[in-house]
């Protein structure tokens, strides 16, 4: 292959580029300017957020609730929920529900497990 060969190829290669870029920019051009729809700002209704800057930053000791303040919100069970899907428990009888409902935690005298991976849904709250 010839040096004029070579260089006509590259030459033909560069022009293909050019052309395809010029094409495809001037046909986003095109829809972009062409676009028959149109949008109509509405004016918001009902309850809605705004935000605006603040010069200074709030007094966070009055936002954020103080140590101490927050309460403590305990769930237990108190039935069976609509799946209970959980192979096993100890002890064997009874609800499983019941293995989990302790004030007080019975240091593994109660509970239920499963070798599964998968999501298990036991109790109704």
């Amino acid at each position: 292959m010839s040096f004029a060969t070579k260089s006509t190829k590259g030459l033909v290669m560069t022009v293909a580029l050019w052309l395809a870029l010029a094409i495809t920019g001037g046909l986003f051009a095109y829809t972009w300017v062409t676009s028959a729809a149109t949008i109509s700002p509405t004016a918001a209704t009902g309850d809605f957020a705004t935000c605006n800057a603040a010069a200074t930053q709030p007094n966070w000791n009055s936002i954020l609730p103080q140590p101490g303040t927050i309460g403590t919100e305990i769930l237990r069970p108190n039935a069976a929920g609509d799946v209970t899907n959980i192979s096993s428990q100890n002890p064997a009888s009874g609800e499983h529900c019941d293995k989990v409902d302790e004030v007080t935690a019975d240091d593994w005298s109660t509970y239920v497990y499963t070798s599964n991976t998968s999501y298990h849904s036991e109790c109704t709250l």
